[in-house]
């Protein structure tokens, strides 16, 4: 209670106070001060809400002497200003400015319990005290009546209870004494169960931790791989060029036909390595979430695949869409290698892509990329985010079979999930989700 007082108190009023007023008694009347008078009413409140039978009061450190003390104020309505105060024991005088207890103490008006704090200006000073007194005479005696009046009536209790629950007495005990058998085999049964599952708790996190390490091995080796693999497939693919370039009259159709099968398989070799690289390294490239908009990731995309638009005479349709804090740049890869799709696999005079954001209460927040292309049988739809998973030949359509897999794994790094809704000839619409994405309320009109 008094440390809350103390931190009620107006610790520059009782400053004031004490520094405007020296003397014993000056102040007569504590509604005539009203610094004083503001101190005075929170000492009362406490007093009177705390039904204490002793004031409360505040003093300070006697300028004259070493181990004396001095009014302040007090919740009487009489107050006794700058009057000594010799009953504080010397002992208590080490703990004065961190607050404490006395425990029980004597002095000339009998046994007491007392708690005192520090008061404080609002520059943290300490500039007073605070103590509220509670007789021990009078507490043991409040105690003692309280212990009597509840032995009294425990006593009564129990001898009704015994009267009138007696016949029922052994019946209840042999009840608890099967209850506490029964409790006690459940105990048992649970301490087994607990240290089962501690065992299996273990087993799972070393089995987590190795396939943590086996997935990061694999991964590094992805990525090495990938990286020694693009010097040599790319010097095939140049020198093979530069060969046919310097020769391509001296060469006969079928040699000619030769190298650009070297060519066009060394092409398609470095776009596997190159997606390789991409997938292997798509949970690892988060890098620093910025704000941004779908839409502007959209048309980053757009631009991105400006040549292969212009020569089939895409129609590409933005929608209205939020904005995120997530890493920009694998957000465009995933609607480029979408859109992407959207064009190759299309044989329409004119394909359309559109790309918009939805929200469903099962899905939540989620986006889409839907094209007019030749769209996925049903049969195939399961496997199509697998990586190397192509339904045509090269010579139908060329690609990798990474794409569908690389945005799966950025997806399922933003704890999300990737859907599809198509069928045979009647295009597809990709839906993928982004819930570890912070959402923003801004959303930009394309």
């Amino acid at each position: 209670m008094v440390n809350s007082l103390a931190m009620r108190i107006d610790g520059d009023a009782h400053q004031r106070v004490t520094e405007k007023y020296l003397n014993k008694d000056e102040i007569t009347n504590s509604k005539s001060e009203k610094d004083y008078l503001k101190i005075h009413e929170v000492l009362a409140e406490a007093y009177k809400s705390n039904k204490l039978n002793t004031p409360i009061y505040t003093y300070v450190k006697s300028v004259d002497k070493d181990y004396q003390l001095e009014f302040v104020a007090t919740s009487s309505e009489e107050p006794y200003f700058r009057h000594g105060y010799s009953s504080f024991p010397d002992s208590g005088f080490k703990n004065l400015d961190s607050g404490g207890n006395l425990g029980l103490y004597k002095d000339e008006f009998g046994h007491w319990m007392t708690a005192f704090a520090p008061i404080k200006n609002s520059k943290g000073e300490i500039v007073g005290y605070v103590q509220a007194d509670e007789k021990f005479d009078s507490f043991v005696l409040e105690i003692k009546k309280g212990i009597l009046k509840k032995i009294l009536f425990s006593a009564i209790g129990f001898m009704c209870t015994i009267f009138f629950l007696l016949p029922y007495l052994r019946q209840l005990l042999d009840k608890e004494e099967k209850q506490k058998n029964l409790i006690q085999k459940s105990l048992n049964e649970t301490k087994q169960l607990s240290y089962e599952l501690e065992l299996k708790e273990i087993a799972l996190k070393e089995y987590a931790a190795k396939l943590e390490e086996s997935n990061r091995d694999l991964t590094d080796f992805a990525h090495i791989a990938s990286h020694d693999l693009k010097a040599p497939v790319r010097n095939i693919n140049s020198f093979s060029q530069l060969i046919l370039r310097r020769n391509r009259d001296k060469f006969d159709e079928g040699t000619i036909e030769n190298f650009n099968f070297i060519i066009k398989n060394a092409t398609r070799a470095q776009q596997l390595i190159d997606g390789l690289l991409s997938y292997s390294t798509a949970n690892k490239n988060l890098g620093e979430p910025v704000e941004f908009c779908i839409g502007d990731a959209a048309k980053v995309a757009q631009q991105n695949l400006a040549t292969i638009i212009a020569e089939r005479n895409v129609r590409v349709v933005i929608q209205d869409m939020p904005c995120i804090i997530a890493n920009q740049t694998l957000i465009s890869q995933v609607l480029q290698n979408l859109i992407n799709n959207g064009i190759k696999y299309n044989q329409s005079e004119m394909p359309e892509i559109i790309i918009g954001a939805g929200e469903s209460e099962e899905k939540g927040l989620y986006f889409f990329v839907q094209d007019n292309g030749i769209g996925i049988p049903k049969k195939f739809q399961a496997d199509i985010f697998k990586m190397f998973t192509r339904l045509h030949g090269q010579q139908e359509y060329e690609g990798s079979g990474i794409g569908l897999a690389f945005c799966n794994r950025v997806v399922k790094t933003y704890e999300g999930e990737m859907w599809l809704e198509s069928s045979e000839g009647k295009g597809a619409r990709f839906y993928f989700t982004l819930p570890k994405a912070k959402v923003l309320d801004t959303v930009v009109t394309a």
